[in-house]
C-alpha cells in the first residue's frame, strides 16, 4: 500500500492508494477518495495566486470603473486624509467623476497646496477644506466636518478612519453612502 503526507504549516495533507487484498477495509489510513481530495486542495492552493490575480485585475478592467455619481446619484463626497497619497488621489478621481468633495485632513502646507491644486485643474467643482486632527478620540474635529457639510446631500465617504457613533466606526478603504445625508 502506498501512502504520503505532506505538510504545509499547521494543514498535514495525507494521501493514501487503495488498500491491498490482505487489509482489512476499516484499517485503511484514509478513507475512499482521500487522494482525490487532497490533490484537490493541493491544486487549489497551488492555483489560488492565479485565482487572485485573475479576480483583482482581470475581472475589474473587464468590469470598468464604476462612476458613482452615476451609481448613487451623488452630488458631494467627503474624503479623509486627502493632503496626499491614496486620500489625494481618491478626491482627484471622484472630482474626474463630477463629484464636488469636502477634503479633510490634518493642517499642513501640503495639505493647503494640495487643495488648491484640485480646484485648479476641477473649477466648475466645489473643493472644500476642513483641517481635522481625526486621531483626536474626543471628536474635536466633528463641529468643524458638521458645518463643511451642513445643507449638503454628502452621497460618498472615503476615509481611511473616521470615527462615528458606536453603532458604526469606519476604517481603511471603507465606504459609505447616505451618512451626511
Amino acid at each position: 500500500m502506498a501512502s504520503c503526507s505532506l505538510v504545509l504549516g499547521p494543514l498535514k495533507l495525507l494521501c493514501a492508494a487503495a488498500p491491498e487484498a490482505s487489509v482489512a477495509p476499516a484499517a485503511s489510513a484514509a478513507p475512499a477518495g482521500a487522494s482525490a481530495a487532497t490533490l484537490g486542495l493541493l491544486a487549489l492552493l497551488l492555483l489560488s495566486p492565479l485565482l487572485y490575480l485573475a479576480l483583482n485585475t482581470v475581472l475589474p478592467a473587464l468590469l470598468g470603473t464604476q462612476d458613482l455619481r452615476k451609481k448613487y446619484g451623488a452630488k458631494w463626497a467627503l474624503v479623509t486624509g486627502s493632503s496626499s497619497g491614496i486620500g489625494k488621489e481618491l478626491a482627484r478621481r471622484l472630482l474626474a467623476q463630477g463629484l464636488s468633495v469636502v477634503l479633510v485632513a490634518r493642517k499642513e502646507a501640503v495639505f493647503d497646496a494640495t487643495a488648491a491644486e484640485l480646484q485648479s485643474s476641477f473649477p466648475d467643482l466645489s473643493v472644500l477644506k476642513v483641517e481635522a486632527d481625526l486621531s483626536d478620540g474626543e471628536g474635536k474635529w466633528m463641529p468643524a466636518v458638521e458645518a463643511a457639510v451642513s445643507g449638503k446631500d454628502v452621497q460618498v465617504c472615503l476615509t481611511r478612519t473616521l470615527p462615528l457613533p458606536s453603532w458604526r466606526s469606519l476604517n481603511a478603504g471603507d465606504m459609505s453612502t447616505g451618512l451626511f445625508g
